[in-house]
């Protein structure tokens, strides 16, 4: 704001005084607003993909840090670092032509202003010739929007700012302004007196925000009748996790309905509906609180008899009754105190203390072991009874009662029935996956029933690496928690330093772009001194006679070309190289 300011009251001052002069050099502004245009559109694209490869090198490792023990079982360290390292590399590449196009593009904008001031000189000349102005009246216009000129120059490395917030921005507000249905925040909505609990998915279609390129639903369409059990198979990515999403309303349809009783769910109340839903995952999230206050999250105001009676459903109330603190004992941060199956019976507490009428179970039992997941299935088999339940599920061990069975492939429902119906046809996809893995040789339980996509071995790793967790949550026990608060503690008083000899040493194998980058930005920033040269001796030559002004004019007008011509060169040279040892010495950091 301050340049474009003074951008504009300079060429106001001018205006005032010699218009003639102020209208010529007007005329140079499109030619730099061109410039720095053309700048803005291609620096904002090559920050973008910088950004996008720094987001998947974090990905990378970010996925690595979380399942540690699996890569190291396997020994995949070496991979996992040639993994990251490709993807740094991206950045590498993308981060060195931005630095080629932020100098093109800064240079750019010199070369113009540069231009401009040679024709200013120029033109001043003639009105001071053809007594339109006098020197001092036109020295005064063409110094203002000179001045003007070098203001809107000096905005570029501020624009800069802008493009990278405008880079960083765009995808956030992409999302956020993405049309969708309805807010999902809104309590504005209506409550249902009753639920009977008819589900019905119709012609829905949906892309997950951050792939929206992915269709993941196109016209689907699923009907949940009340107080029955349906079970969604089918391959991994097929779209079947996605209609819990859905009905859970953690994301709206981008057309298409989802009615509950015949009612649209964007017209109920959230909070609500969500009260209506129980909700068990593959990976029980507890907190790092008490049994009690676990499974008080799915109902606030729960009494002890009511969290009594959802564990002694869920059968959890055996094991707590045998810990000695019972329904106040701490389970750990993630739940790390308890074993698999004591979870996720405390998850299916959670769920059902609040009476839902409607249970979603998404793969709830797939990644217990034979023992645990029969102690669980007798949990579910119990709570599902007189509820609308939605499985989807991976073993045939918690389908094979479910009232209708829908085979998702590709994001389509191909085959509905009982599994007695689908398996008599030997020719339906479900009796094709069924047939799968009963000859899979990775079956080691016959106990636990044929399962539709995943072996023992990934369920035991996903058992020892837990699920990936996202920047900022913990990875530690809480022993380990207390070890690193410990450590921190004594370190906090310590102050944090940083020799620069470390810096230097690191940045040693590219000393040479250093030396390339200053010399030419030493050069660059000789353009301020050389422009005061060429302004102060065209105000003396203003004053003396016209074949000598004119002589003096071209010296300098050529003068400010050459320079208009070198400050596209080392500007580019100087944020190349300096580019360059920005990126390699990122590299090398990360790495």
């Amino acid at each position: 704001m301050h340049y474009i300011s003074r951008f504009i009251a300079g060429f106001s001052i001018g205006f005032a005084r010699v218009w003639q002069i102020s209208l010529v050099t007007l005329s140079i502004v499109p030619l730099i607003a061109l410039a720095g245009g053309i700048y803005a559109y291609v620096a904002t694209g090559l920050i973008a993909r910088v950004r996008n490869s720094y987001v998947k090198a974090g990905e990378i490792a970010e996925e690595v840090i979380g399942n540690v023990r699996t890569v190291q079982a396997f020994a995949g360290e070496e991979r996992a670092v040639k993994s990251y390292k490709d993807a740094l590399m991206n950045t590498y590449t993308y981060g060195k032509k931005a630095g080629l196009t932020k100098g093109l593009g800064l240079g750019s904008l010199h070369c113009v202003l540069f231009v401009s001031w040679a024709l200013l000189v120029w033109f001043t000349s003639i009105v001071v010739h053809k007594n339109i102005a006098n020197g001092g009246d036109s020295f005064t216009t063409m110094l203002n929007v000179v001045i003007s000129g070098l203001s809107l120059g000096q905005a570029a490395p501020d624009i800069t700012a802008f493009i990278r917030a405008r880079a960083a921005a765009y995808p956030i507000f992409e999302m956020i302004e993405r049309n969708t249905v309805s807010k999902t925040s809104s309590k504005t909505g209506r409550k249902l007196s009753k639920v009977e609990g008819n589900i019905e998915l119709k012609n829905v279609s949906f892309s997950y925000p951050s792939r929206p390129d992915v269709v993941i639903f196109d016209r689907f369409c699923l009907n949940i009748p009340a107080g029955k059990i349906v079970a969604l198979v089918g391959g991994s990515g097929s779209g079947k996790s996605t209609v819990i999403s859905l009905i859970e309303r953690f994301y709206e349809p981008l057309a298409g309905e989802i009615l509950l009783d015949g009612n649209n769910i964007k017209d109920l109340d959230l909070k609500w509906l969500r009260q209506q839903i129980g909700l068990v995952n593959q990976e029980p999230a507890l907190f790092a609180t008490t049994i009690r206050e676990n499974i008080l999250y799915g109902k606030d105001d729960a009494t002890l008899d009511e969290i009594t009676r959802a564990a002694k459903l869920s059968e959890a109330i055996a094991f707590i009754n045998n810990l000695p603190d019972r329904f106040e004992t701490q389970v750990g941060e993630r739940g790390i105190q308890l074993s698999g199956g004591q979870k996720q019976r405390i998850a299916i507490s959670r769920a059902i203390v609040k009476n839902p009428s409607i249970l979603l179970l998404d793969e709830a039992t797939s990644a217990l072991d034979a023992e645990s997941e029969k102690s669980v299935q007798e949990a579910l088999d119990r709570v599902m009874v007189g509820r609308t339940t939605v499985v989807v599920a991976h073993r045939l061990s918690t389908i094979r009662n479910a009232d209708v069975i829908a085979v998702v492939q590709s994001g389509k429902i191909v085959e509905t029935g009982t599994h007695d119906e689908l398996i008599s046809n030997p020719n339906s996809t479900y009796s094709s996956l069924v047939q799968l893995q009963e000859t899979s040789p990775l079956q080691r339980y016959p106990s636990q029933g044929p399962t539709l996509s995943r072996p023992l071995s990934v369920s035991y790793s996903r058992e020892l690496s837990r699920t990936r967790t996202s920047f900022g949550e913990s990875f530690l026990s809480e022993k380990d928690s207390v070890s690193r608060a410990g450590a921190d503690a004594i370190d906090a008083g310590k102050q944090s330093y940083v020799s620069p000899g470390r810096l230097y040493s690191m940045i040693g194998p590219d000393w040479y772009y250093g030396v390339f980058g200053t010399v030419t930005a030493l050069i660059a920033g000789a353009q301020m001194p050389l422009f005061a040269l060429g302004v102060s001796q065209a105000l003396v030559a203003y004053y003396m006679d016209w074949e000598t002004t004119c002589h003096e004019v071209k010296k300098i007008a050529i003068l400010f070309c050459c320079a208009a011509v070198i400050t596209v060169i080392v500007h580019a040279i100087e944020h190349l190289c300096f580019g360059i040892m920005g990126e390699r010495l990122t590299l090398r950091v990360r790495e």
